[in-house]
């Protein structure tokens, strides 16, 4: 093997240095240009063999273990995978060793394995897997089973008797990045794009169910934040090359991870922990309702198939009752990430989140605490959400009541009213939001406004003054000719001359009735 380098500091520099050699030296025609230097052959095994020796030599250095893992990674992708070959086979003495600090060995490579951290042994799984995949991709061979086999192996025996789970699941994480092989053509492209998704879809839920019986509670929330993290990156990295038997079992786990994670209000302990998990559901939910995938059986209807967003919709009716002012409120970014997420589940398939009413009715609440943030960005989406939803129900009679949009209403409205922040940057997305429920409520077909101004006066403040009443008639009026200049009102809520004019209503009632509420 190649001697190690003097101190672990000089290694990650040299892993850095090599990685940048790996990807512009070794492109196609550029060694040509440097005479007397290696060939990107040379380079390609040196590079692994340096590789190897650093983790031998540091296992415990988390910089020069991580370093070591992406010059290997580097040199499965350089020049199209043409180099893999080369590192595949200076790598089998990590690739043994890989296996047996999974059972049993005791040579100097294998306890170094052995000792690092789950992060680095997820990093060395998505080092040795794209390895793997970068060579079978190019040959029709099958080099990742001998990576995958001996963690199906110890993951069967975490799941019979609890053992190892949180490095088993570090390990199906690494697989679940490992994505070399998407950009590779050859005669076992298509098949190695394949390999990792469906071994992390196979495993994935009897894992889950297996973290779900832990009675430790440390053990089990690591153990549940690690599930979701497999869930999001095999989303992320492996859904669209997925067999369709694996996509429907990673579809059926997403839920239950998120499960796992968002009992009681995404409960850990430590603050980070709480919103890195509330962010890694929500990028779960994002990835699963923008990648629409259906999972169609040739005996099943099609309507029972599990879909993206029948999943995305499922994980959120999870969040959603999960969710308190702490995490929303603790940090700005968490809060305008979930509104982020709830627009785009809007924007994907306001119907499908319509029919559940449960889920419709807490992500109302959910929608009109968003909408009075101070946070422009989380407001800004609630009231996306909020005017996608609404315009989605002005236009199907099954989704019309009356009171339940004149109060959503009267929610995006009062923040505007109560004077608690500098609401004017979202005045306009307010006010197409207000059309859009006021359109849900049957505004275009009313002939008075007395009792919809009343109706959205009691969500703004309990003892209404008459004023106030009166300035809600006029602003319900405008609606009704905004929404009558258009021959239909999905139409109207389209139109853009009728949206500006009720802006411009809307801001002129803003501006009478601001005073009516004092709240500073």
């Amino acid at each position: 093997g190649a001697p190690p380098a003097a101190s672990p500091a000089l290694a990650t520099t040299l892993a850095w240095f090599l990685r940048r050699v790996a990807a512009a030296y070794a492109a196609p025609g550029v060694s040509n240009a440097f005479a007397g230097c290696p060939s990107p052959s040379q380079l390609s095994r040196g590079a692994a063999r340096a590789a190897v020796a650093w983790l031998e030599a540091w296992p415990s250095e988390p910089q020069t273990a991580r370093g070591a893992c992406l010059l290997l990674g580097s040199l499965a992708s350089a020049r199209r995978g043409a180099l893999a070959g080369d590192a595949w086979a200076e790598v089998q003495p990590l690739v043994r060793a890989h296996a047996q600090s999974l059972t049993t060995g005791d040579d100097s490579l294998t306890r170094a394995i052995s000792r690092l951290a789950p992060e680095r042994r997820t990093d060395l799984a998505t080092a040795l897997a794209d390895c793997a995949l970068a060579v079978d991709a190019s040959s029709s061979s099958n080099a990742f089973q001998s990576i995958i086999a001996p963690v199906e192996g110890i993951a069967q025996r975490a799941c019979s008797n609890q053992a190892d789970l949180e490095l088993v699941l570090a390990l199906y994480r690494g697989v679940a990045t490992a994505a070399a092989a998407q950009a590779l053509d050859g005669p076992g492209a298509t098949l190695a794009r394949r390999r990792p998704a469906d071994a992390v879809a196979r495993a994935l839920g009897p894992l889950v169910d297996a973290v779900s019986t832990l009675q430790d509670a440390t053990l089990f929330q690591r153990c549940a934040s690690s599930a979701l993290s497999v869930a999001k990156d095999a989303a992320s990295a492996q859904l669209p090359y997925a067999s369709r038997p694996a996509k429907a079992l990673l579809l059926q786990a997403a839920p239950k991870c998120v499960a796992l994670c968002a009992r009681g209000a995404f409960g850990r302990e430590d603050e980070d922990d709480r919103f890195s998990d509330l962010g890694s559901a929500l990028e779960l939910v994002d990835r699963l309702v923008s990648y629409d995938v259906l999972v169609v059986d040739e005996e099943e209807e099609e309507s029972e198939s599990p879909d993206g967003v029948g999943a995305g919709l499922e994980c959120l009716s999870l969040i959603v009752p999960n969710l308190d002012e702490a995490l929303l409120e603790g940090r700005s970014a968490a809060g305008a990430r979930f509104f982020r997420a709830v627009a785009a589940v809007v924007d994907v398939a306001p119907d499908r989140l319509l029919e559940r009413r449960d889920l419709a009715t807490g992500m109302a609440q959910a929608l009109r605490f968003g909408a009075a943030r101070a946070d422009a960005d989380a407001a800004r989406a609630a009231l996306h959400a909020t005017r996608g939803l609404a315009a989605r129900a002005a236009a199907d009679a099954n989704y019309h009541d009356a009171s339940a949009w004149l109060a959503a209403a009267g929610g995006v409205l009062r923040p505007l009213l109560e004077h608690r922040s500098a609401v004017w940057d979202r005045v306009d997305d307010a006010a197409d939001a207000v059309l859009a429920c006021l359109a849900a409520s049957g505004c275009a077909s009313r002939t008075v406004s007395t009792e919809a101004a009343q109706a959205v006066s009691r969500s703004i403040t309990e003892n209404a003054p008459a004023d106030l009443i009166f300035d809600l008639e006029q602003l319900d009026s405008a609606g009704r000719a905004a929404l009558s200049s258009a021959p239909t009102v999905p139409r109207a809520l389209r139109h853009r001359d009728a949206r500006k004019r009720f802006r411009d209503a809307c801001g002129a009632f803003l501006a009478r009735a601001k005073g009516y509420l004092h709240t500073e």
